[in-house]
């Protein structure tokens, strides 16, 4: 485990991206077999990187999800942390990265312009850009659904997709990558990941969480929902609210996700219960 970074006021950096990456491949669990995705896709040889590109591999496929309608073969998706605001120059280089993809082969098979959509994921309103595109470029914004904004008036279908703002009921993942998770929503959240962990990996996605809402984390479960949770979800619930708040204390990472590993490495519930119990120990001896 990397030691954490901070900053200055003793905060921990927290790496958005990665989690983003693994929820949109859990938000279009249902399509994996017909979507490519691809991180930090590069354009040409310059070192000109997409958040994610997301490919249909099969072009006849109709993407029913909401916030997939309007792809098309090659749609580029960029991501704006809860930290970061999506400017009118950043509209300008994601629009540039459309058409410099278009420039290039994938497989050697030309890529053309009108095989290609744009999506911005953000967490803060582009007030300014919003005005910009209506104002200037003559567009017209309409909200399509909840937290997503069409941007219509050119031949790049283009979305503007407000994280914070989806419907959990549809977006669960999406709409969880933040800070100020409640306690319930994480519960929901590792249930949904337990069911999903042979098809997706989403330790990074799980970490961040963590990292996020390590408050709601030790505080909440442990204190709040301990036995509900530990009835509804077992070992990873106990070993969360037991182990998480003194391990982290002491520079370990002894979480939910940890305890999933082990289940899928085959440790028998009776040997991770004796796991947790010696680090209970041995931490308490430490404290």
């Amino acid at each position: 485990m990397e030691d954490v970074k901070q900053t200055q006021d003793g905060k921990a950096i927290i790496y958005w991206h990665p989690a983003f990456y693994q929820a949109m491949q859990l938000e279009f669990q249902d399509y994996l077999d017909v979507l490519e995705f691809r991180d930090e896709a590069q354009l040409s040889r310059q070192p000109l990187r997409i958040d994610v590109l997301i490919v249909k591999k099969k072009e006849d496929v109709k993407i029913e999800k909401n916030i997939g309608r309007i792809f098309r073969t090659y749609n580029i998706i960029e991501y704006k942390s809860p930290e970061d605001y999506l400017s009118i120059k950043d509209f300008m280089k994601v629009y540039a990265y459309a058409y410099l993809l278009a420039t290039e082969k994938d497989n050697e098979k030309d890529i053309f312009i009108e095989d290609i959509t744009i999506s911005f994921v953000v967490y803060e309103y582009p007030r300014k850009l919003m005005e910009y595109l209506k104002k200037n470029r003559r567009y017209e914004i309409k909200e399509s659904g909840q937290g997503i904004y069409l941007v219509r008036g050119d031949y790049i279908p283009v979305q503007i997709i407000k994280a914070d703002e989806l419907s959990r009921a549809d977006n669960q993942w999406l709409q969880s990558l933040r800070e100020g998770l409640q306690p319930d929503e994480i519960k929901s959240i590792i249930f949904g990941v337990e069911e999903l962990k042979e098809r997706i990996d989403t330790e990074t996605y799980m970490d961040v969480l963590e990292k996020a809402n390590l408050k709601t984390f030790e505080e909440e479960i442990s204190m709040t929902g301990l036995e509900k949770v530990m009835v509804d979800f077992g070992i990873a619930a106990k070993y969360e609210a037991r182990g998480e708040a003194r391990g982290e204390a002491r520079g370990r990472t002894m979480g939910a996700s940890k305890v999933l590993e082990l289940v899928k490495q085959g440790y028998t519930p009776d040997t991770i219960e004796k796991m947790i119990s010696q680090d209970k120990k041995t931490l308490s001896q430490g404290a």
